[in-house]
């Protein structure tokens, strides 16, 4: 399944030389969660108590990619410092053990000077691309 659209969130505020996480989630179709009946298992799964209920057929939707590996590459100019590919394994990743969902914290930017900064995500098999903006701390406004 190819992604359709990204997510991605980058701090509003952080300082220049201040280390950030870039969050991102691979979109796709909405697709329906069925209700999941065994309410006795503890195990994080993609359902919650009010869709343990078979018999309610409450059904939650979600528009995440059920699963996805590849690349994203990442593009901010000279004054971003950090990864300049964004990889997704298939593995490790999700928001639970044995969630393979597209959805991942990535660490390790941090932006050299102080001033707004754009970061663009571009899955490069399909075109599809977000945008994240930074502004300026409000600490080191003079």
């Amino acid at each position: 399944m190819k992604p359709i659209g990204i997510f991605s969130v980058i701090p509003s505020f952080v300082a220049a030389g201040e280390e950030f996480c870039v969050k991102v989630k691979m979109l796709g179709p909405v697709r329906e969660i069925p209700p999941a009946g065994n309410w006795n298992d503890w195990k994080p799964k993609l359902s919650s108590c009010f869709n343990v209920n078979v018999c309610r057929q409450i059904k939650f939707v979600d528009n995440c990619l059920p699963e996805w590996s590849g690349q994203l590459t990442v593009e901010a100019g000279p004054d971003l410092s950090g990864p300049k590919k964004l990889i997704f394994d298939g593995k490790n990743q999700g928001v639970f053990p044995g969630d393979r969902r597209p959805i991942k914290v990535f660490p390790g930017f941090c932006w050299k000077k102080p001033g707004f900064h754009f970061l663009r995500l571009v899955e490069p098999s399909s075109g599809v691309e977000a945008w994240a903006e930074r502004s300026p701390s409000p600490l080191l406004s003079t």
